[in-house]
């Protein structure tokens, strides 16, 4: 989701962490996320899956290393 786009009739105006703003019917209306309760790790989200034009390469691979005569 980027500003400008629409969903169910509402413009985003701007999305930042933990809250969306959004323009509908015009009306400013702001979203925002709770806040967890509770330590320990979050959700399981599944795996990372990003197209290839956002995935960055993978590194080389290492040199191999270098031979030296006894």
């Amino acid at each position: 989701m980027y500003a400008g786009d629409t969903i169910q009739s509402a413009v985003i105006q701007k999305v930042e962490r933990g809250r969306v703003i959004l323009m509908l019917n015009g009306q400013q209306e702001i979203l925002t996320q709770e806040n967890r309760k509770g330590g320990g790790p979050g959700a399981d989200m599944g795996p990372n899956i990003l197209p290839d034009d956002i995935m960055p390469p993978p590194p080389p691979p290492a040199p191999a290393p270098a031979m030296v005569k006894p």
